[in-house]
């Protein structure tokens, strides 16, 4: 059961029935505020050079756990093994690790190895307090400003020992501690089975746009051929055999009555400078597309002269030539969130033309990665240089697509489409999952919302 005091007391400043008032605001008159220094005792963990590091676990060696762990986990990154590490910088799943440089505030638990000196481990009175409450505690809004205000705003924030310490903690009894903990785990597992749902989502739009786009499954395919026919098609495709009804050709196997035709005859190249001096500066996100430079870094890299840079309307494409995870070929992405923007001359930028009458085709052609045979054709290995792949530009326009009837084109696009809605749709829930527990963070945190016991 839970108890709610009400926002009008508080704002108000009456001190509701059954409150006190402290420095931090109203909190239950059984609660105490008291400083990290008198309940959490912290250590750093070991930093150890890369040419010591054991790349595979060896007798008496521990994971270590760094900042590139939390970065890559469960991206299959690179592993590091210590050997012989010193006692007081090992962690148990059941401890609690936080990072105190770099991008602090991350709090991590369920992970057993060697940490890293980026990182505390956080070690208290667990007759006192409920390791659970503690870890959401840590992740509360209240400690994350706190932490990012005392590390800093540097290039490299750091959090010191005698900082964290000074950081309020909220007191109650370990058995209201238990309740507030298993109130948010319920909102952590609806999280948990949302996220695993969006991937699996993905993973079937993936699977279902390489078929779909390459003409391997035909949208009227139960029409014709029976579920067996269908797969023992695929099989064939798999194994680079060519199935009855279709060809061979430098994309890959297409359906016979498909063809193949150079990139600039559906798209013709932009180069139109920014003699507007628009100052909407686009990035290329793997989720989003092009986005605002400012906003997806927070602060922005372009130069301050822009007048050099391509200006790009609504529809347009622009492809990054930078390699990245997900991207072995770099990103080509359409402009759908503004008006019109500017990207770096480093980019090649191109716009469909009249004889192409489905652009949405293309744009999921070139997300499926479709495009990158044709481009590894021409970006020589020894050609790269800071993550840039040299693609001459002719060359890049010289390359093939598909074409084929635009109205199944267009059923193409609108059953893809369809996937992604439905995935935005489940990701906007998510959001608001998480809007929701962080309120109740917030509320059951501070004691606004009580809890019985």
């Amino acid at each position: 059961m839970i108890e709610t005091v009400t926002s009008n007391e508080i704002d108000n400043e009456q001190v509701p029935y059954g409150y006190k008032k402290e420095h931090v605001g109203f909190i239950p008159e059984h609660w105490t505020v008291k400083k990290f220094k008198s309940i959490f005792k912290v250590n750093q963990g070991l930093q150890i050079p890369i040419s010591e590091r054991l790349r595979e676990p060896g007798d008496n060696s521990y994971f270590y756990i760094t900042n590139e762990f939390i970065k890559n986990r469960g991206k299959g990154g690179e592993e590091f093994y210590i050997s012989n590490p010193p006692k007081n910088v090992i962690c148990s799943k059941n401890d609690i690790l936080m990072t105190r440089t770099g991008n602090t505030g991350i709090v991590l638990t369920n992970v057993e190895g060697v940490f890293h000196n980026n990182f505390f481990k956080i070690e208290f009175d667990r007759s006192l307090l409920d390791a659970n409450y503690v870890f959401y505690y840590l992740n509360s809004a209240y400690v994350q400003k706190k932490i990012k205000i005392f590390a800093g705003a540097s290039t490299i924030p750091d959090l010191n020992h005698s900082d964290f310490y000074k950081i309020d903690f909220l007191y109650c009894d370990i058995k209201e501690q238990q309740k507030i903990a298993s109130i948010l785990s319920t909102w952590d597992k609806a999280i948990g089975l949302k996220e695993k749902l969006i991937e699996q989502k993905k993973e079937q739009k993936k699977g279902l746009m390489q078929k779909l786009l390459m003409g391997h499954i035909r949208w009227n395919d139960r029409e014709k051929f029976s579920n067996e026919e269908i797969q023992k098609r695929l099989e064939m495709i798999n194994r680079g055999e060519v199935p009855s009804g279709y060809r061979k050709t430098k994309v890959g196997i297409i359906p016979i009555e498909w063809k193949i035709v150079h990139l600039k005859e559906k798209f013709d190249r932009l180069t139109k400078k920014n003699t507007i001096n628009n100052k909407n500066v686009l990035t290329i996100s793997a989720q989003q597309g092009l986005v605002n430079q400012g906003n997806y870094f927070k602060k922005s890299v372009a130069s301050e002269n822009v007048k050099n840079y391509f200006l790009l309307l609504k529809g347009d494409f622009a492809y990054n030539k930078s390699y990245s995870t997900g991207y072995p070929y770099g990103a080509i992405k359409k402009l759908k969130l503004y008006k019109e923007g500017v990207v770096s001359p480093l980019y090649i930028c191109f716009t469909p033309n009249k004889k192409n009458q489905c652009p949405e085709y293309y744009e999921y052609y070139f997300e499926a990665g479709n495009f990158n045979r044709e481009i590894h054709a021409i970006a020589q290995e020894g050609a790269r240089n800071h993550g840039l792949l040299n693609v001459p530009i002719n060359d890049f326009f010289n390359l093939y697509i598909i074409d084929f009837d635009v109205d199944e084109m267009i059923i193409i696009s609108n059953i893809i489409s369809t996937s992604v809605y439905e995935i935005e749709l489940l990701e906007k829930e998510l959001d608001e999952l998480r809007n929701q527990k962080r309120g109740l963070m917030q509320l059951l945190l501070t004691g606004k919302v009580r809890v019985k016991v």
